[in-house]
Order: structure tokens, then sequence, then C-alpha cells
């Protein structure tokens, strides 16, 4: 009787806890370890619903991936991924060209200027703003155009006036972003003269 009790006992919990280890988006287990022992990026789904075709879907996804970074924690293990960073860049590039179409999705560009705006807030470093600049080499001409469009909402400028402010409050993140505006300016004079000549 007493071999009969012990073993049902013992495995059951240890299989509910890894279970439910596995199965929580925000469990350690569930980033640094898979089946194959890969390490994963826990934001790989959301961000691609983000991205995709689906507007309500999307939508829907960049509510919850603004809930699911509420500190310095999360914030810092989202950013730690380049590809996430590329990704919400590439959704806010897309969102800035569409201003003035029937493509356009007005709550999905302000979520993710927000976004962007608390990462660049909590990242102290030069990384993530020059992640930015890396994935969208045009940024500073997308704000541009947010602030001229009469179309764009307030709420969307004050989130990109946000934006702005987080970026520049990194010294120097603002001399390297200049310096490599500079540079791109002066070889695009250069090979407008070149051709021309």
């Amino acid at each position: 009787m007493d071999d009969e009790g012990p073993p049902p006992k013992g495995p059951p919990p240890k299989k509910r806890r890894a279970t439910t280890q596995l199965n929580d988006p925000l469990s350690k287990r569930s980033k640094s370890s898979s089946a194959i022992g890969e390490v994963s990026n826990e934001f790989d789904e959301i961000m691609s619903r983000i991205k995709g075709p689906d507007k309500e879907l999307a939508l829907k996804s960049a509510r919850k991936l603004k809930s699911l970074l509420p500190n310095a924690s999360r914030i810092g293990a989202f950013v730690t991924n380049r590809k996430n960073l590329e990704d919400l860049v590439t959704v806010f590039s897309r969102e800035t060209s569409l201003l003035g179409t029937s493509m356009y999705q007005e709550e999905l560009h302000k979520f993710s200027i927000s976004i962007l705006a608390n990462c660049c807030f909590t990242d102290k470093t030069t990384s993530t703003g020059m992640q930015i600049r890396k994935a969208s080499r045009g940024f500073l001409d997308q704000a541009v155009r947010i602030f001229e469009s009469t179309i764009s909402n307030i709420e969307i400028r004050i989130s990109m006036c946000r934006l702005i402010g987080n970026l520049c409050s990194n010294k120097e993140l603002v001399t390297n972003w200049l310096s490599i505006n500079e540079r791109e300016h002066r070889d695009a004079v250069s090979s407008h003269f070149s051709v021309s000549g």
C-alpha cells in the first residue's frame, strides 16, 4: 500500500509546473529554452501580428504589446532583440508613409510611436536610438512629415514630440545622428556634382 501511494502524487505536480512555465509568455523558461534548445524571441509572434495585413489583429496586438512593456525590465527584454525594434520601426515607417490614404491606421501609428518613445526613455544608452536610425534612415524626414501633415491628429504629434525628446535626451546619440546626417548630406551633394559635371 505504501508503494502505490507516493509515485502518483510525486510526478503530477512536476508536470503541471513545467506546463505552466512553458505556456507562460513571460516565463524565463519560455524565453530561454525550447524543445530543441534554441533561444527564442518571446515577442516574435506579437510583432508578426502587428506587422501583418489584418488591421484589427495588428491593433489588438499593438495594444497587447504596450501592456507587456510596463517597466524597464520588460522594455529591456524587448529592445535586447534588435529585430523587435526593426519591426516596430517598420510599422511606424509604413503608417507614416500611409498618412492621408485609406490604408492608414491612426491608432496603430500612435501605438508604434508611443512604444518607441518608451523604449528610448528607458534605455539610457545610445543603443536603442542607433537601432532606430539604422532601421529607418529617413526617420527624421518621417518625423517632419508627421508635423507638417494636416491629417495627423494632435495625439500623434504629441507622441512624436515625446519620442524625439527622449532621443534628444542622450547627447552622445544626438551627436552621432547629426554627424551621420551631415556625412550623408555631403556624400549626396558630392555625388550630385560628380554626376552633373
